[in-house]
């Protein structure tokens, strides 16, 4: 099973915004942010994705990776 994650600490981190700028600047909550943030979600709403896309001036499948294309190191199972 492929898993999907966010790209959204990448992305906000390469344009200078942290944790707490994205929540502020997005409204979303800060539960959801941080749970986009750490990837800590099986669900991901299309308006908060698109409201992310539009605070970081990207397109929303940019936010987007499938788990083996990420930067980060990820353990095996």
């Amino acid at each position: 099973m492929s898993e999907v994650h966010l790209r959204l600490r990448e992305l906000a981190e390469s344009k200078g915004l942290n944790l707490s700028q994205v929540q502020r600047k997005s409204g979303l909550t800060m539960g959801m942010v941080r749970r986009y943030w750490y990837n800590k979600t099986d669900q991901v709403t299309l308006e908060a994705l698109g409201i992310l896309a539009d605070l970081l001036k990207v397109k929303p499948g940019e936010l987007l990776s499938n788990g083996s294309n990420t930067n980060e190191t990820a353990s095996q199972s």
